[in-house]
């Protein structure tokens, strides 16, 4: 059997095989929004614009650039994603989804009644920026822009008025009232928490083939390797998968997630202590490897 020894300090294990890595969890859009806001201006009898949105202007049909009270939106709290750490949350207003994507994001139409519904009453020129965020606190504030035309939802019309919920009533032919959507789509970006970090600290090292032979001419098949793990100067535990496993972990994901998949070897190392694993030689492979996964244990 040929033996092949490993100084598994991590930062030598980086230097020593090529290919090595250092896994970290990878950020992924764990949340979607969508917000269905609306905007409506009136005119009296007597001529005036009515001030919808109490700005101390008045605001008529056919004002061009108007500009909307920031409005803030908050992350929800729940157990899921309370596993993620916030790392961006990106805002948009020209959007599409499916039906579950539409699902997802917290409404229960389908995707063609909501465009039919929302999307095809947009005001000219509409906009949404970000204009400020608290990751920390899961807060994102939005700033709209749009013009007051054009002439779409009349609620005027006593079948829109129905439509809309809003109250019977009879206006005088100089009255005008107009409604229009404004929607965004909120996507919240972050990585997910070890919910084991107070207890290890992960480190992947995803090692380079072993290979199965003296030389270049090796054949499959062969005695199997053994590596001996040891060295640390405090104690760890070590996951280890042969690479041609039918299930591999998937690398990208957390602590918690990799755990799920079942190793080879489990092993637990005190202070200075080495113990030797076997990584079996494959018939039709001519090439021996694994896949490590290491936490640091409290002491």
């Amino acid at each position: 059997m040929r033996l092949t020894k490993l100084i598994l300090l991590l930062a030598a294990l980086l230097l020593l095989l090529p290919g090595t890595a250092l896994a970290e969890p990878q950020e992924q859009l764990f949340l979607r929004q969508v917000s269905v806001g609306s905007f409506d201006v009136w005119q009296h009898t007597d001529g005036r614009w009515q001030d919808t949105d109490h700005d101390g202007k008045p605001d008529p049909y056919g004002l061009t650039n108007k500009t909307l009270e920031p409005e803030v939106f908050t992350l929800p709290q729940t157990q899921y994603t309370s596993g993620f750490t916030v790392t961006r949350v990106e805002i948009e207003y020209d959007f599409t989804l499916t039906d579950e994507g539409l699902k997802n994001a917290g409404r229960s139409e389908s995707w063609d009644y909501f465009n039919k519904k929302y999307l095809t009453k947009l005001p000219n020129n509409y906009k949404a920026e970000k204009t400020g965020e608290d990751l920390a606190q899961g807060e994102v504030t939005v700033q709209k822009t749009l013009d007051l035309t054009p002439e779409l939802l009349d609620l005027k019309d006593p079948a829109i008025r129905e439509e809309l919920g809003m109250s019977d009533q009879d206006f005088s032919d100089l009255a005008q009232g107009w409604r229009w959507y404004t929607p965004v789509l909120i996507n919240w970006y972050g990585v997910p928490k070890d919910k084991e970090e107070k207890e290890f600290e992960y480190g992947l090292v995803v090692c380079g083939v072993l290979p199965n032979g003296p030389d270049s001419s090796a054949t499959p098949g062969g005695d199997p390797w053994l590596v001996e793990f040891g060295g640390y100067n405090e104690p760890v535990e070590i996951w280890i998968w042969d690479m041609y496993m039918d299930k591999l972990p998937d690398f990208s994901r957390s602590s918690e997630e990799v755990r799920k998949v079942k190793p080879l070897y489990i092993l637990k190392l005190k202070p200075g202590e080495t113990k030797t694993c076997e990584i079996p030689a494959k018939d039709d492979k001519y090439n021996v490897g694994y896949y490590m996964a290491m936490w640091k244990l409290d002491k």
